[in-house]
C-alpha cells in the first residue's frame, strides 16, 4: 500500500510538521538540561520554510580532543537515556537519529536536529514495545512466547513448543557473548527470523522504533564500546513496568537491573 509512503513524503516536505515535532520534543525534554532541540521561530516558518535558532557544537562523531574517556562515557549515557525516554516513556520517537543529526556543546549538552521523521506510538503499541524489550533484555523464553501470544498476529496453528526451543537457543547464544560483542540489531533480526519461520507477524510500527534504537546503540558503542545496552534497557524498564502493573521477569538479569536502579536512586 502507498499510504505509509505518502505519509512519510508529506512529513518530509511539509515543514509545518517538522516544526510541530520540534515543539513536541522540546516539551517532552523540558527539565532535561543535557538534551536540547533547537527552538523554532514560528513567525518566520511556513510550509516551505523552517527557521530555527542557530546552535553551535561539535559533531558527535568528530569530538575535540578535550572530550576524554569520562566525557565520552557521560555523552554515551545521554544518548541512551534520550532514546530510552522517547521509546519507553514518551512514545514519540525521533526516527532518524544518526550522528549527522547531533552536535555536542562545550558543556556536554546534546543538541538533536532534523525532527521531520518522527513516530508517535499510541499506548497499545507502546506497551507492546516495552514488553518486547523486557523479554529481549531480561525475560525467559516463556516470557517471549507469552508476548507473541498476547500481542502479535499469527496464521494457522503454531508449534509453540518447537518455537520455544528455538527462542531458548537464541537467548542462550546472546547471553553467552561478551558485553562488547552484544548487538541489539542482531538479536532483533534473529528474533524476527524465528517469527517468520512460524508465521508470527510483528506490529509494523515496532520495526521503525527498533531501527531507531539500533542506531542509538551504534552511536553509544562508538563512544563507549564495552557498554552493555541490554543491562541499561532492563534497568530503565523496571520502574516503568512497575508503574504499569506489568509482569517483571523472575530472572538474574531482572534482579540485577532492580539492584542497579535501587543503588542509583540511593546515591542520587
Amino acid at each position: 500500500p502507498l499510504f505509509p509512503y505518502t505519509t512519510l513524503f508529506r512529513s518530509q516536505t511539509d515543514l509545518r510538521i517538522e516544526a510541530a515535532n520540534y515543539q513536541r520534543f522540546r516539551s517532552n525534554f523540558t527539565g532535561r538540561p543535557n538534551v536540547s532541540f533547537p527552538e523554532v521561530v514560528a513567525e518566520l516558518s511556513t510550509e516551505r520554510v523552517l527557521t530555527m535558532e542557530f546552535v553551535r557544537g561539535a559533531k558527535i562523531d568528530a569530538l575535540p580532543a578535550t572530550f576524554d574517556a569520562a566525557h565520552r562515557m557521560k555523552l554515551a549515557s545521554t544518548v541512551r537515556m534520550a532514546m530510552f525516554k522517547m521509546c519507553f516513556e514518551d512514545g514519540f520517537v525521533h526516527a532518524d537519529l544518526h550522528p549527522g543529526n547531533m552536535v555536542v556543546q562545550d558543556d556536554g549538552t546534546l543538541i538533536i536536529f532534523d525532527a521531520g521523521l518522527a513516530k508517535l506510538l499510541h499506548d497499545d503499541v507502546l506497551i507492546q514495545f516495552i514488553d518486547m524489550s523486557k523479554c529481549l533484555t531480561m525475560g525467559t523464553p516463556d516470557d517471549l512466547l507469552a508476548h507473541l501470544q498476547r500481542f502479535h498476529t499469527y496464521l494457522g496453528q503454531i508449534d509453540w513448543a518447537s518455537m520455544r526451543v528455538e527462542v531458548a537457543a537464541m537467548a542462550a547464544k546472546f547471553r553467552a557473548k561478551d558485553v562488547g560483542k552484544l548487538e541489539y540489531g542482531e538479536l532483533i533480526g534473529d528474533m524476527f527470523a524465528i517469527g517468520r519461520r512460524y508465521h508470527v507477524h510483528p506490529v509494523p510500527d515496532m520495526m521503525l522504533v527498533f531501527v531507531a534504537l539500533i542506531t542509538a546503540q551504534g552511536i553509544g558503542k562508538m563512544l563507549e564500546p564495552e557498554h552493555n545496552l541490554f543491562a541499561s534497557i532492563a534497568q530503565y524498564l523496571i520502574p516503568i513496568l512497575t508503574r504499569r502493573n506489568e509482569h517483571v521477569p523472575d530472572t538474574d538479569e531482572a534482579r540485577a537491573a532492580h539492584a542497579r536502579g535501587a543503588q542509583r536512586s540511593g546515591s542520587g
